[in-house]
Order: structure tokens, then sequence, then C-alpha cells
């Protein structure tokens, strides 16, 4: 595979993890920190934020981002080094194994000015 079929490819693929997992689920977390989600669960676990003073909320939006992008970083980790498992992306018909494309692909997620969450993400803060 040539460097800029596998660029592409990866970041197609990161693209996607970035906007549909990452800033989807930090996106729903910051809401239910700030109460300004609906759902039955959000909006209990807003009413217990609530007391809570703009700095501890950043705080608690900083965690959720670590933790969201860690876990993310983790699973691909994971996938990356399991003889187990496969993880096939499509591009005109043609499958390719992640790891085939890159081994450590979890790298790929990191706050580096390079990696896919400063290229990707639609979220200014926290990164």
């Amino acid at each position: 595979m040539q460097e800029l079929e596998r660029t592409k490819l990866l970041d197609e693929f990161g693209s996607m993890v970035i906007r549909e997992v990452r800033d989807y689920c930090l996106t729903l977390g910051m809401k239910t920190v700030e109460g300004q989600m609906r759902g039955l669960k959000s909006a209990e676990i807003g009413n217990k934020l609530a007391h809570l003073s703009a700095e501890d909320k950043k705080v608690i939006i900083e965690l959720l981002s670590w933790t969201i992008t860690d876990t993310i970083y983790e699973l691909l980790h994971t996938l990356g080094y399991s003889d187990q498992t496969k993880l096939l992306i499509v591009d005109n018909g043609i499958e390719y194994d992640i790891k085939d494309i890159d081994k450590e692909v979890g790298a790929e997620i990191t706050f580096l000015d390079n990696g896919w969450i400063q290229r990707f993400s639609k979220i200014d803060w926290p990164q």
C-alpha cells in the first residue's frame, strides 16, 4: 500500500472516530454537566452538579475529555495488537485491516499538532 493511500484511509477513519465517537460523547457530557440535557438520566446528573462552580465543572469536563479519548486509544491499541480481531476499512470495494495499515493506530488520536483530535475535532475545548 502506498503512503498516500495509507494516509487517506487513516484520515477517513480518524475523522469518523473523532466526529462520531469522541466529539459526540464529549458534547453530550459537556451539555449534561452544564444542565442542558433533558433526558431523564442526564437531567438527574445535571441537577446533582448544578451547585458546582464553573471551575469545578471545567475539571469534570476535562476528565470526561481525557477518559473518552483514552478509552478510544485503548480500544484501537488493543485491536491493533490482537490476533483474534479485525477492524476492516473498505475503500472502493477492497477491505483493509486497520492493523495492516497502522499497528499503532491508537497513537493517531493524540493531542499533538497533527493528531486526529487537532485535525478533525469540532470541539474547541477541552482538547
